[in-house]
């Protein structure tokens, strides 16, 4: 989810010239937030196609996108969406790029996120970074 487009303008900050920052979020279970801050940087925003849609039900391949280097998944928290996500994900994604999850916990005393059981109960077992994010490539898992 795009929200209040942090994680979006850092992309893009840090991004090759050349690339393309997609992102997606439909507000239904947030307010959606002002803006009008990222306009402080139209050489990052000219990178940046904004959706307001579901991921649900947006159609990426008749819009044409596929081939992602990257997909970050940070939105829905709910179980179904997070699978739906990944597996959207997993068809959009080049056998050479990397999926992200945020949000991604497993904590020493056994607690774990849903976005964590999600993706595990697709078969998946990202490589978690620290307590927040967990990445996986599609060479890494096979075929998908």
């Amino acid at each position: 989810g795009t929200y209040g487009g942090y994680s979006t303008i850092n992309m893009a900050k840090f991004s090759p010239p050349a690339a393309k920052i997609y992102t997606i979020d439909n507000y239904i279970y947030t307010t959606k937030p002002d803006l009008t801050w990222l306009d402080a940087y139209p050489e990052l925003l000219a990178k940046i196609t904004f959706i307001e849609a579901d991921t649900a039900t947006y159609d990426f391949i008749r819009n044409g996108l596929t081939d992602f280097d990257l997909i970050f998944i940070d939105g829905n928290h709910q179980t179904s969406y997070v699978a739906a996500d990944s597996r959207l994900a997993f068809q959009l994604i080049k056998p050479t790029g990397t999926i992200v999850w945020h949000d991604w916990y497993r904590y020493d005393n056994g607690a774990v996120s849903d976005i964590t059981v999600a993706v595990e109960a697709l078969g998946y077992r990202p490589k978690a970074i620290g307590e927040q994010l967990a990445f996986l490539s599609p060479l890494s898992v096979g075929s998908y």
